[in-house]
């Protein structure tokens, strides 16, 4: 009987003790089913790797590896349960990369490596790669004094048979920072790893890294992962320690338990990921004088944060896609692609390019697609793809355009957002439902609406005052009901629900000279030709001691009031604005109502 060998999945290795028939019995865990409750089952006697050691290797360099599993050339002695068979290997990585999925659980996690056919068996076998020489340490390292010593950047490939830590020996200035990642059940060891560094001296632990736990792309591309990873800085000048550990452990030795250790200096450790918007195995597909998106997802590795630049390269003309920006810590944003009205039908594929917002694209990297295997799971099932496509085909029912008020705001501000909709002459007019796409989480999303009667709306979204310095990238997605041929039948014409993209939004926070705040008292109900009194202050920042002259605002303009609008001058940081409504001012809630504020031409506000 077995559960679950790689992960949920189970593998049997037994010797028949007779000649005879015998059964396979399969069942679900929890015995139940369903048409969804597929498997696919293989019975052989064949050649069977199960897994390697060193667990990664060095590009363009001869390496012995020793493969273990079942009816391979070498065999250990004994017949006792779950022993292996070991056979060596000369294997030569090529200098080309490749990226793959290879543990089920975090299958989103992009390993780079190759595909090796062992000689004799029926089935490649995923081998992790590197450009880095790497220290293989066969036997484990059990006590801090025996700690193999590593140079860094340092690629290490060792084994945990019992719970013993592995150790390992480093030299460090004071103030160089280190990037530390552990790899082990991403290929399918049954590990749980935990990484430590600590003091030679005094064995005194600095730093602990373990699980990756966010999952950014939910059920559509999983990331979680209980990989360990993190960014350390040196205290000092002198000797460390690394303690890598398997907190699940074991009664029995298991040699499946090998690992990867990679330690390198400071980088900007990512990975971008361009995914699908449907729950299902889809491309992107955009209509003719329309726009599609993909989702970027940025996999961000050992405590980066930092801003992310993606740009496209190679698009055919009629075919548009603005460079777009991961502001710092954001790890979610729209990638938007319009296609002209002229375009052909064609289909293709997207060449994308990431690379960290001081870097510049000389060092950028290959942006990967993502792809659904298997949509419905509790936990997701998606894959890397080599490729990024799309295809051009029919016409757009409907169109929307998105305009900012300017390309830089202070914290603390408010950007708004200005949509037009553009509805296909053989449209009926519906309203259409707005929200924010790609939103930093500190900012918090919000709803508007295009009326039915109308050609534009607004939608406005407030940057907090501790909102990092950086470029950002937005969108706004509505949704609206439309006209498709496509869904003509023999009953007529069907409208049917669909969302519809604008073009992205970039722009730029900058440190903020003052943060305005209304009073927590200010009156919020106003009646025709009444005067209230709205106090509000201003914290001054960064050294700021100019001018601030405020007046209130709307998205559109504001409607029936008005103020008398109020100059700060030297040290001042509070005041009174006088609010007036018209004797015909409408009646009802005007949204969007806030304070701007003018230093030397430039608007803030709240």
């Amino acid at each position: 009987m077995n559960r679950g060998f790689f992960e949920g999945d189970p593998l049997i290795a037994y010797r028949i003790p007779a000649d005879g028939r015998y059964v396979a019995r399969i069942n679900d865990l929890v015995f139940s089913g369903g048409a969804e409750y597929f498997y696919r089952l293989d019975i052989h006697r064949g050649p069977r790797v199960v897994f390697t050691s060193p667990s990664v290797i060095q590009r363009g360099v001869r390496t012995h590896v020793e493969a273990f599993g079942w009816n391979l050339s070498g065999k250990q002695p004994g017949n006792q349960q779950g022993a292996y068979d070991v056979a060596s290997f000369e294997v030569l990585a090529g200098d080309s990369g490749g990226y793959a999925r290879v543990h089920r659980r975090s299958q989103s996690i992009a390993i780079e490596g190759f595909a090796h056919q062992f000689p004799g068996t029926d089935s490649p076998t995923w081998l992790q790669a590197t450009r880095l020489p790497v220290t293989h340490t066969r036997q484990p390292v059990g006590t801090p004094g025996d700690g193999a010593m590593i140079e860094i950047p340092a690629e290490v490939s060792g084994r945990l048979y019992t719970d013993q830590p592995a150790w390992y020996s480093f030299s460090a200035r004071r103030g160089e920072v280190f990037l530390v990642e552990a790899f082990s059940s991403r290929h399918g060891s049954p590990t749980d790893l935990t990484v430590n560094i600590l003091a030679a001296g005094n064995k005194t632990i600095l730093a602990t890294f373990s699980d990756v736990v966010p999952n950014l792309g939910g059920v559509r591309f999983p990331t979680a992962n209980s990989a360990p990873a993190g960014r350390w800085t040196a205290p000092a000048d002198g000797k460390y320690l690394i303690a890598v550990r398997d907190v699940t452990g074991g009664f029995e030795p298991d040699p499946r338990r090998v690992f990867r250790l990679s330690v390198t200096r400071d980088t900007s450790p990512f990975d971008v990921v361009a995914v699908g918007r449907r729950s299902g195995p889809s491309s992107l597909s955009v209509r003719r004088g329309g726009r599609e998106m993909y989702d970027l997802i940025a996999v961000r590795r050992c405590g980066f944060v930092g801003s992310i630049h993606v740009r496209a390269a190679g698009l055919p003309e009629g075919l548009e896609c603005p460079e777009v920006w991961f502001g710092p810590g954001v790890n979610m944003i729209p990638l938007v692609i319009t296609a002209d009205d002229g375009v052909v039908d064609s289909t293709g594929a997207i060449t994308l390019r990431a690379a960290g917002g001081t870097t510049g694209m000389n060092s950028a990297r290959a942006v990967r697609g993502g792809t659904i295997v298997r949509a419905g799971l509790p936990n997701g099932n998606s894959r890397i793809t080599d490729d990024i496509p799309w295809s051009v085909a029919g016409d757009s029912p409907v169109r929307l355009l998105a305009q900012a008020d300017r390309p830089r705001y202070s914290q603390g501000s408010v950007v708004e957002v200005k949509l037009l909709v553009d509805r296909g002459e053989d449209q009926s007019k519906h309203a259409v439902q707005l929200r924010g796409v790609g939103l930093p989480p500190i900012v918090e999303n919000r709803v508007g609406e295009i009326p039915a009667t109308m050609g534009s709306g607004f939608l406005s979204f407030y940057l907090p005052p501790t909102m990092p310095v950086g470029k950002y990238t937005i969108a706004v997605v509505g949704s609206t009901n439309v006209f498709l041929p496509e869904t003509v039948g023999a009953e007529g014409v069907k409208e049917v629900g669909v969302e519809v993209v604008s073009n992205t939004i970039t722009f730029e926070v900058y440190p903020a000279p003052y943060i305005v705040r209304v009073n927590l008292d200010a009156p919020i109900k106003i009646k025709r030709g009444e005067v209230i009194q709205l106090q509000y202050t201003a914290v001054r920042k960064n050294g700021f001691i100019g001018k601030i002259h405020t007046d209130i605002a709307a998205p559109g303009g504001v409607r029936g009031i008005r103020a008398r609008g109020v100059t700060f001058v030297g040290q001042t940081e509070s005041g009174v604005l006088q609010v007036i409504a018209n004797d015909d001012a409408p009646l009802g809630q005007q949204r969007g109502l806030r304070i701007d504020d003018v230093v030397d031409g430039t608007v803030l506000d709240l």
